[in-house]
């Protein structure tokens, strides 16, 4: 066993997600797909669900699902219990933006970022929060934003979505605590993903400007606060809580 390996090993069992099971919505690519990668590496045994018909190479299970149809998260979780065993956790990721200014919002795109940022994690959550009661423990990570905390030009029905999943993050904190269930959020800024790519350099540099530490963050420093919050050992006692991953763009 390599350095590198035994240190990976160490802070595996460190952070106590050894073996469990935690489902990822929308860990096909992004954001998603880097918490996948470090769960597994972490020792976790994931779950992760993915629209498309694309095969992927990382994850223990993989499910073709879509979170705006109940029926299909009430499968999901159904397979995943009797496949791999109960879940612990869950990270509600899954999510779209229909970006433009009030005034020309259309109905659809209206609809579509509700059905799919808001309701389609409460169809997420829904099913596996009796599970979690019942067996007395659980650790729920939403998936939110800078946009939820402080709005956007521009993001009006995404920063409706957002600061909905920070009211029922902060909701299911406190029904379900005495059941040992923790819900929490991490909030991201500006990441480096496919999404932002498209921004353009002009629009670009002038968000780089708002940002303290001068950078748009890596997937991977999305990834770690959620690996943390999920640990019984590092996050055990949190529960509530937004974590703002922003560089310092909100403070």
């Amino acid at each position: 066993m390599t350095e590198h390996h035994e240190t990976a090993f160490e802070l595996a069992n460190a952070l106590g997600l050894e073996g469990k099971v935690i489902l990822v919505t929308g860990g096909d690519r992004g954001i998603g797909r880097e918490i996948v990668k470090l769960l597994e590496a972490l020792g976790a045994v994931v779950a992760y669900t993915d629209r498309s018909d694309r095969k992927s190479h990382h994850g223990s299970l993989s499910l073709h699902a879509d979170v705006t149809y109940p029926g299909e998260m009430e499968e999901v979780v159904e397979r995943v219990e009797r496949e791999l065993g109960p879940i612990y956790g869950v990270v509600a990721n899954a999510g779209v933006t229909r970006d433009s200014m009030f005034h020309k919002i259309h109905h659809r795109d209206w609809d579509t970022a509700i059905s799919v940022n808001l309701t389609g994690v409460y169809n997420t959550i829904r099913p596996v929060y009796p599970l979690m009661r019942e067996r007395g423990e659980g650790s729920i990570v939403f998936i939110g934003s800078i946009i939820g905390e402080q709005g956007g030009i521009g993001q009006v029905n995404y920063s409706v979505t957002k600061a909905g999943v920070i009211g029922m993050a902060r909701s299911l904190a406190r029904e379900g605590a005495f059941k040992g269930i923790r819900a929490n959020v991490v909030a991201p800024g500006f990441v480096e993903t496919g999404m932002t790519a498209v921004i353009p350099a002009e629009i670009r540099e002038k968000i780089t400007a708002d940002i303290p530490l001068g950078r748009f963050a890596s997937t991977m420093e999305i990834a770690w606060p959620v690996a943390m919050l999920l640990s019984p050992v590092a996050g055990g006692f949190i529960t509530g809580a937004v974590i703002s991953v922003n560089g310092g763009q909100r403070m």
